[in-house]
């Protein structure tokens, strides 16, 4: 039986209000948030996705290795 996950996308275009709704736009802007997986600094162009573990907001970047960790962490954490 397949686990059916509960993904919600959102535009592009509204990443920074989304962003900046969680008080974290400054910090992206900034080069203060890294990707959880290999530190690279989050920015608007290379930001893949935002994620919550254990309460807090997670960045992944944009680089397939990085995606392909969080999908083991996901997986492993159903």
């Amino acid at each position: 039986m397949k686990k059916q996950l509960d993904l919600k996308a959102i535009l592009d275009s509204d990443i920074e209000g989304i962003l900046e709704k969680i008080g974290l736009l400054e910090l992206v802007n900034q080069g203060k948030i890294k990707c959880e997986f290999c530190e690279r600094k989050i920015t608007l162009d290379n930001l893949y996705c935002i994620y919550v573990e254990s309460n807090e907001f997670k960045f992944c970047c944009d680089r397939i290795s990085c995606y392909e960790k969080l999908t083991k962490i996901q997986s492993v954490s159903e």
